[in-house]
């Protein structure tokens, strides 16, 4: 069985590269016509090096005509390309202005771009907090990272005027869209009543698809309301339950609440052997958490 479903993967991932490669070869024929789309497609080809050898100067040269061709992804691309000097001399000035060209164009992309360029400082330009609010505001229309950005400036109040309640809007437009860390955040609004009506209840309902999807604050902060009575009566059961997600996905805060909770018997039978575990796990985790932090660091 096993080696019947080995033969079988391997025999779509080749007919999958068959097909890359087939596809590869018709790109090349299209720009030799110099197709636009086709070139900024081979670009990202060469640039990722997927069944070619990664070339940037290649993919720069291709994504180049393309811009030239007022293809809006390729004007992003070569903009950014620029700014970092990917495949070609850094070029900070000419690479904003291509990136402009898309943004002006309508790409939400190049408008996110051009809006954390001005709030970051790294146009060439310089800090820009006005201009880098109206690209985000443009691109945010429908651009999950610049409503999550957008949401985060107005909710602190940095190069915008504070408002607590767009701020709000803006998580909720990212959060229905999929975007998980959003969904954390839109849960923990609710739950504190920060730019909307406090509602226990929605503030459960979001906190628990993000939790469903791996985010480990919102597996806390579930655990923390049901161990609370936050909104509902105590649920020790479902509290562990969440602890023991967001541990096992390599959390030390939520291994070190297991081992007490072992220990008194929340939520379970009191059990000496499993908090044991949990804390050795905890200081474990935290070791490794300082230890990320400081070859981060250096």
């Amino acid at each position: 069985m096993a080696q019947a479903k080995k033969a079988w993967h391997d025999g779509m991932m080749q007919e999958y590269a068959q097909g890359l490669i087939h596809e590869i070869a018709e790109l090349e024929e299209l720009v030799k016509a110099n197709d636009a789309d086709a070139q900024f497609r081979l670009g990202q080809v060469y640039r990722k090096g997927r069944f070619v050898e990664q070339d940037f100067t290649r993919a720069f040269e291709l994504i180049f005509d393309a811009a030239q061709q007022e293809h809006v992804r390729a004007e992003h691309l070569l903009g950014m390309m620029l700014i970092r000097g990917e495949g070609c001399e850094k070029d900070e000035d000419t690479g904003c202005n291509f990136v402009l060209m898309a943004a002006e164009d309508g790409y939400p992309p190049a408008q996110f771009a051009m809006g954390k360029l001005y709030m970051t400082g790294l146009h060439p330009a310089g800090e820009d907090k006005l201009s880098g609010a109206y690209w985000l505001k443009r691109a945010a229309a429908d651009h999950v990272p610049a409503q999550l950005m957008l949401g985060e400036l107005l909710l602190k109040g940095e190069g915008v005027k504070r408002n607590e309640t767009l701020a709000a809007q803006y998580f909720m437009l990212a959060a229905r869209k999929g975007s998980v860390e959003a969904q954390e955040i839109v849960g923990q609004l609710f739950r504190t009543g920060t730019g909307v009506p406090q509602d226990q209840a929605l503030a459960r309902g979001w906190l628990q698809k993000a939790a469903d999807q791996g985010n480990e604050e919102a597996c806390l902060t579930l655990a923390s309301m049901y161990r609370n009575g936050e909104g509902s009566p105590r649920d020790p059961v479902a509290a562990l339950k969440c602890f023991q997600q967001a541990a096992e996905n390599g959390n030390p805060e939520a291994a070190n609440e297991l081992g007490v909770m072992y220990l008194a018997g929340e939520g379970t039978f009191p059990d000496e052997s499993a908090s044991a575990y949990w804390f050795q796990r905890a200081m474990e985790l935290e070791e490794e958490r300082l230890a990320d932090l400081k070859y981060g660091a250096s």
